[in-house]
């Protein structure tokens, strides 16, 4: 299901993306299971290199424009 990517010199960070998957999960709105897309995301950092905070700051914006595919409309302006 999940992968850690493994960083080649000179790479300083990367993404592995695994294959989205219908899954059972649970929807608080009704209390009962339903069928959700998820995609499996791994990221890797030299940390001498990248800040774990920015890494946690990508993946926060990673996953909101999966959420909102819209919000790229807005950074091509």
């Amino acid at each position: 299901t999940y992968a850690t990517p493994m960083l080649n010199p000179p790479e300083s960070a990367i993404l592995a993306l695994g294959r989205v998957r219908a899954l059972p999960r649970y929807c608080p709105d009704t209390g009962a299971l339903v069928r959700r897309h998820v995609l499996g995301v791994s990221f890797g950092a030299d940390h001498r290199v990248v800040d774990g905070a920015a890494v946690a700051a990508f993946s926060n914006a990673f996953k909101a424009l999966l959420e909102e595919p819209s919000l790229l409309l807005m950074h091509l302006r």
